[in-house]
């Protein structure tokens, strides 16, 4: 780990380090991630190791993946009292521009865009997996938590650094389980293949589309090429903004996986697909029995909070959890009327 008095790894990318075609076997970013994130668990830099951590795949046709991790909801952080999608940063608060220095792995810059701020990679110090880390763009910003289009551009970017195909991205918008008021995203490797890989949809409009046969509905959208990525993230940031502007609490799940049709030009199925989900609202510090519904969890991946749910929580047991926060079907019709029209404009 590069001593308190060094400077922050930069790591500098272009175009060419991206990778479409992902073969799982890592690349350069995985690598300074992974050789990073182990010295600073050597180190002592986070509150427990994950030796204890168990998991299962809950029986379905989803394929859920059930994660053992009672350290986490023991040990991590007081999360902040939200109580507003529109909830102004509040400097006095934690915010991740006061993270030790030992605890930053990099700084995520591409080439010649040195001047656009600072965008960092920090260990979660409550890990929910292996490699686990906050991506915090433009951190000396000190935006709240609400997603900029440069954000959600540099959120794709950052998958694409990934070789592994099992690296996924997550956002939690105030009142949807985010648990700081500065504008970050998680993310994590986990070797199991999650539903949203390959969950059916249903073509919208422009490139949106939405799920079908899942617990709770999501708008998705996908990324197929470099030409392809200042598109798609102008179209997430429209959808984001409407319901952040009418306080809609949102989450927002990155991750590899099938093509959502065949009227892109990609030669492969592999894709990055986006999923957008508004959802009921979640106020105050955040205290859920069995687990939380957040990004990870409704992108399949579950943290249980007690043994005996672990064991034998069932897939009826999920699929009802995550129904409980969905909105009735009258008032998401009428959101998705209105994204329709937004992503159209």
């Amino acid at each position: 780990m590069a001593a308190e008095s060094e400077e922050t790894f930069v790591f500098s990318y272009t175009e060419d380090d991206f990778h479409f075609n992902c073969s799982n076997t890592g690349s350069k970013f995985d690598d300074e991630v992974f050789k990073r994130w182990d010295n600073a668990m050597e180190s002592g830099c986070f509150k427990y190791n994950l030796d204890s951590v168990q998991r299962r795949i809950i029986p379905g046709k989803y394929n859920f993946v059930a994660q053992l991790n009672e350290k986490r909801f023991t040990q991590r952080r007081v999360p902040q009292n939200i109580t507003s999608l529109k909830q102004p940063y509040n400097a006095e608060k934690f915010n991740f521009t006061k993270v030790p220095k030992k605890e930053v792995l990099l700084a995520l810059c591409e080439k010649h865009q040195e001047s656009l701020g600072r965008n960092i990679v920090v260990i979660n110090v409550s890990p929910l997996e292996y490699g686990n880390i906050l991506f915090v763009p433009d951190a000396d910003g000190q935006f709240p938590q609400v997603l900029t289009e440069r954000a959600i551009r540099l959120s794709i970017e950052m998958m694409l650094l990934s070789g592994k195909r099992d690296f996924r991205i997550g956002f939690n918008s105030l009142c949807a389980f985010a648990s700081v008021n500065h504008l970050h995203l998680h993310a994590f490797y986990t070797p199991y293949v999650l539903p949203m890989e390959s969950v059916g949809v249903s073509h919208i409009c422009d490139g949106l589309y939405e799920t079908v046969n899942y617990p709770i509905t999501a708008f998705v959208l996908e990324c197929f090429d470099t030409e392809n990525i200042a598109t798609v993230s102008s179209r997430i940031h429209k959808v984001t903004s409407y319901l952040h502007n009418n306080e809609l609490a949102h989450n927002v799940f990155f991750t590899r996986g099938q093509r959502l049709s065949e009227e892109n030009n990609s030669d492969t199925n592999d894709v990055i697909r986006i999923f957008i989900w508004v959802r009921k609202p979640s106020t105050g510090i955040k205290n859920e029995n069995v687990f939380n519904i957040a990004v990870c969890e409704l992108g399949g991946f579950l943290p249980i909070k007690e043994r005996s749910w672990y064991e034998n929580m069932t897939e009826e047991d999920v699929c009802d959890k995550l129904k409980s926060a969905a909105l009735d079907s009258e008032q998401f019709e009428l959101i998705r009327n209105e994204i329709s029209q937004v992503v159209g404009q």
